[in-house]
């Protein structure tokens, strides 16, 4: 078990983490819904959402453990930047970017918040199209792009060759001065002065959503107390563990939720 998911005899609600989730839009509704079953499979005690209108509908039905913060509108933008940034203030850690969409103003509105992170020293998992060039981030965020998000935010190619995607991911950490997480085959970690890989994992992890469980566990990690670079580690290994377990039963028809289900097991493993 990992130490720091150990609970005391005395633990009340809230001891245990406390996570906002930033996240979906009018096209990614179901996104919110796999960020947050992951993270309450990885053990928070409570789990706020905040998101557009139809995505926090059809999380609120799918996931009634969460509290539910609906944006008015289709979309993340600057008019609900305010209340966002409020629920931030009353969390121990943030997930935010999962399905938020290429819409201009929540991209612009998007950056306010992870400037707001940032000045704030919050803990955070930005993920998604928000995962962009020339950003900043902390010691306390944790990015997890995939190669082409990884391009984006350097400019620069990435190959398939782990030496080279090192190289790059140590870059890209000391760049925005926070943790980098490309995820892949394998995946590689950085903190901009070490390098770690996480080999566990499968093929059929490719299928959409997987991403948004990774996101989600780590995000669990990061409010639990779980220092940014050992969450985003421990958070890529339990991830990647849940899938190849799901895989024994569900072969090529491994979804997101049949990895989100084998958290449990994962965590029992390491």
């Amino acid at each position: 078990m990992i130490k720091e998911l150990k609970r005391e005899k005395w633990t009340h609600k809230g001891m245990n983490g406390r996570l906002l989730v930033i996240s979906g839009s009018y096209e990614y509704i179901g996104t919110p819904l796999l960020v947050g079953l992951a993270a309450y499979r990885t053990g928070i005690d409570l789990l706020h959402i905040t998101s557009p209108e139809l995505s926090a509908m059809a999380t609120a039905v799918n996931l009634p453990e969460a509290i539910i913060h609906v944006l008015k509108g289709k979309y993340i933008s600057r008019r609900h930047y305010n209340e966002i940034t409020r629920l931030i203030d009353t969390v121990d850690a943030v997930v935010i970017g999962n399905g938020i969409s290429k819409n201009k103003e929540t991209l612009e509105t998007g950056k306010r918040i992870i400037r707001y992170l940032v000045e704030h020293e919050k803990r955070a998992v930005i993920d998604g199209d928000l995962l962009i060039g020339g950003m900043n981030a902390s010691k306390n965020i944790v990015l997890t792009p995939h190669a082409g998000e990884l391009e984006r935010m350097i400019n620069r190619d990435v190959s398939i060759d782990i030496n080279d995607r090192k190289r790059l991911v140590m870059y890209a950490a000391q760049s925005i001065s926070g943790i980098v997480l490309l995820k892949g085959a394998i995946d590689v970690i950085s903190d901009g002065f070490s390098v770690y890989l996480n080999k566990t994992g499968c093929p059929e992890m490719s299928v959409a959503g997987t991403g948004d469980v990774l996101a989600g566990i780590i995000g669990a990690l990061l409010a639990q107390g779980v220092e940014p670079l050992r969450a985003a580690i421990l958070g890529a290994r339990i991830n990647g563990i849940a899938g190849m377990l799901a895989r024994r039963e569900k072969g090529i028809s491994l979804i997101a939720r049949d990895v989100i289900e084998n958290i449990p097991r994962a965590i029992k493993k390491i």
